[in-house]
């Protein structure tokens, strides 16, 4: 199965930091990098298969379409068992940690900013373990 690993953030900044966090922890070669959250879900729509696994980073205050409406439109065309989303937010509100706990696709809730250490970490959950090469 092939892994794509989206980043969805409307702060660019953050986007180029992750890139490198992501690339320094060996988590995807080539991460999508959006600053849009609607142009990522376009992406999806056209990209989703079955064949493959996703792994979406988003945070969850964005303009135009915001993290949780992402969530609600990923309903109407992808399966929570390819397609793994961690809310990746400064927000510490429990009532967002909450909601997130309860949506199928959400594997983790991480607060910004997201470090080589946390992406490691994520690669070792049960749900991920077998997309990423066994590292000594």
């Amino acid at each position: 199965m092939i892994l794509e690993t989206i980043v969805i953030d409307d702060d660019e900044i953050f986007l180029l930091i992750s890139k490198k966090i992501i690339d320094r922890s060996k988590f995807h070669p080539t991460p999508k990098i959006f600053v849009e959250s609607i142009k990522a879900l376009d992406f999806l729509i056209q990209d989703y298969s079955l064949q493959k696994a996703y792994v979406i980073l988003i945070d969850i205050n964005m303009p135009t379409l915001n993290g949780w409406e992402f969530l609600e439109a990923l309903r109407s065309f992808a399966k929570p068992q390819n397609t793994f989303v961690c809310v990746v937010s400064s927000s510490t509100d429990q009532v967002d940690i909450a909601r997130a706990d309860q949506n199928p696709y959400v594997l983790q809730y991480l607060s910004k900013p997201i470090t080589v250490e946390t992406l490691v970490k994520l690669k070792e959950l049960p749900q991920l373990v077998g997309f990423f090469p066994i590292t000594e």
